[in-house]
C-alpha cells in the first residue's frame, strides 16, 4: 500500500487489523519484511513509496490438497502528497515467486461510498464495471508491478468519512417522532427539553440505542396543566400565554416546587387534591397533592 503518512501507526494497530483463516480456522502470523532481497521492492522500500508491512504464516499443503485461506485486512486510503487525489492498490506482484504461473485470479472491488464518476483512472485496464463494483479476470499468468491493481479517485468529489451516526429518538408532546429535524422548532415554543441515555429510561418509548430526546412545548404542557385544574376544580385558567402565565403562578407537587412540563406525568388517579391560591403582591400558587406510594415490602 503506498500512502503519504500523517501519524506512525504502532506494530500493536497493525497486527489488530489483520487476520487470516485457513479452512475457517484462524491462524497466527507474524510481521516481516520478506522482500529484503527482491531488488524492485527494495527500490520501492527506501524511497518511501511503499511501506513494508508485511505479513506471513506458515502453511502447509499435501501433494494435491486444496486449502481454502482466507485474508482480512483494513488499512488507510493511499494519498498523494498535497494532492486531493486518494488512491488503493492490490500487490498481485507478490505472486512472481511463485512456482509456474497463477491459473485464475478474479479481484472484485466493492466501492464503499465512492461513486463511480469520482474515479479518475484505474489499472489495469481489462476491467469490468457493474454498479459500484469493479472486476478484473487474469488467466495463466506471471503477475509483475505491470498486474497490481491501482484505483485512483478525486476526494473532492467524494471521501469517506466513517459510517453515519444513528441519531437519536424523538418524543414530542408524547409521540415518538421518526426523522425529526429539531432545526425546524422554535426554541421559543420548548417548554422542557431532556435528553435520555440509559437503556432503563429509553426502552419505555423506543427499542433505538442512541439515546432518547424528550421535547414539550408550552401550548401542549398549558394544555396539560389546564385539564389537572378544570378536572379537579371548579376553577378554569383563562390564560392562552405560557410565559405570561408563568410569570404568575408557581406549581406545587406535594409541597415541592416543581418545573410546570412536570404535570405531563401526573395522572388523574393519582390525583388527591388541586388548589389554586392566589396573593397580592406575589406569586400565585397551584397545589396539587398526589397520593403517597406506600413502599413494598
Amino acid at each position: 500500500m503506498n500512502f503519504y503518512h500523517h501519524r506512525l501507526i504502532s506494530k500493536s494497530e497493525k497486527l489488530n487489523r489483520f487476520e487470516v483463516k485457513e479452512n475457517g480456522k484462524a491462524l497466527k502470523f507474524y510481521l516481516l519484511d520478506s522482500l529484503k532481497n527482491n531488488e524492485e521492492f527494495r527500490k520501492k522500500i527506501n524511497t518511501h513509496q511503499i511501506i513494508k508491512d508485511w505479513y506471513l504464516w506458515d502453511g502447509e499443503f499435501q501433494k494435491g490438497e486444496s486449502k481454502t485461506i482466507e485474508v482480512q485486512y483494513s488499512l488507510p486510503f493511499g494519498m498523494l502528497y498535497k494532492s486531493n487525489k486518494r488512491f488503493f492498490t492490490y500487490l498481485l506482484s507478490t505472486g512472481a515467486n511463485w512456482n509456474g504461473t497463477i491459473g485464475k485470479a478474479e479481484i472484485v472491488v466493492n466501492l464503499k461510498d465512492i461513486e463511480i464518476d469520482s474515479i479518475i483512472s484505474q489499472h489495469p485496464n481489462n476491467v469490468e464495471i457493474n454498479n459500484n463494483q469493479l472486476i478484473w479476470i487474469l488467466s495463466d499468468f506471471e503477475p509483475t508491478t505491470n498486474d497490481d491493481i491501482k484505483l485512483y479517485y478525486n476526494s473532492n468529489k467524494i471521501l469517506y468519512k466513517g459510517e453515519k451516526p444513528i441519531p437519536p429518538g424523538f418524543i414530542v408532546d408524547g409521540d415518538l417522532v421518526e426523522e425529526f429535524d429539531l432545526k425546524k422548532i422554535d426554541p421559543n415554543d420548548i417548554a422542557n427539553i431532556e435528553v435520555l441515555k440509559k437503556p432503563q429510561k429509553t426502552r419505555r418509548y423506543t427499542n433505538q440505542t442512541n439515546g432518547v430526546v424528550k421535547i414539550y412545548t408550552k401550548d401542549f404542557v398549558l394544555t396539560e396543566l389546564k385539564r389537572i385544574v378544570e378536572a379537579s376544580t371548579n376553577g378554569k385558567i383563562i390564560s392562552s400565554d405560557y410565559d405570561e402565565f408563568k410569570e404568575d403562578y408557581d406549581l406545587f407537587v406535594n409541597e415541592n416546587k416543581v418545573d410546570f412540563h412536570e404535570v405531563i406525568d401526573i395522572k388523574n388517579k393519582s390525583i388527591v387534591k388541586v388548589k389554586i391560591m392566589t396573593a397580592k403582591g406575589e406569586k400565585n400558587k397551584i397545589m396539587i397533592a398526589l397520593k403517597k406510594i406506600k413502599p413494598s415490602a
